[in-house]
């Protein structure tokens, strides 16, 4: 079968300019392809285990070096650098989907809009169990993964 620009590809390659990172990245891919095939038979023992241990731990050490910024829960504030890591990875991705596809062969990448679209929908239910009034009411077409 002819590849064309909608046809499913292997992944390619790791290609980030420097020979000792696409080594890493090519690397790290393959132990991830391993780690999928033994984790249906580990998973359960290690759920049972370490995952709760492993995530108290975790968040123990990212909240030793988090500052009390004065911020209210669920508040967020914008980094000063931000639009620029932004637009570099908006830039980056750009590159790579060129790279792998034909132009008109994608319209986007990744799930943002659905992910946005449901976390909304979420929240508006929430607060709709709160006896709240939502802000978004499901229409029914939604289409979640």
């Amino acid at each position: 079968m002819p590849l064309d620009s909608n046809t499913s590809r292997p992944v390619p390659p790791a290609d980030t300019g420097n020979a000792l990172l696409d080594l890493i990245a090519d690397g790290l891919l393959k132990a991830t392809q391993l780690e999928r095939r033994i984790d249906p038979f580990i998973r359960p023992a290690f759920d049972a285990t370490l995952r709760d241990p492993i995530a108290r731990l975790v968040t123990w050490l990212i909240n030793l070096r988090r500052e009390d910024e004065g911020l209210a829960l669920a508040e967020g504030r914008e980094d000063p650098d931000e639009r620029i890591w932004l637009q570099s990875i908006i830039d980056t991705f750009t590159a790579q989907m060129k790279g792998l596809w034909r132009p008109g062969g994608f319209e986007r990448g990744g799930n943002q809009s659905r992910t946005r679209k449901r976390m909304y929908w979420e929240l508006s239910r929430l607060r709709h169990d709160m006896n709240q009034v939502p802000h978004y009411e499901p229409t029914g077409d939604e289409t979640f993964d």
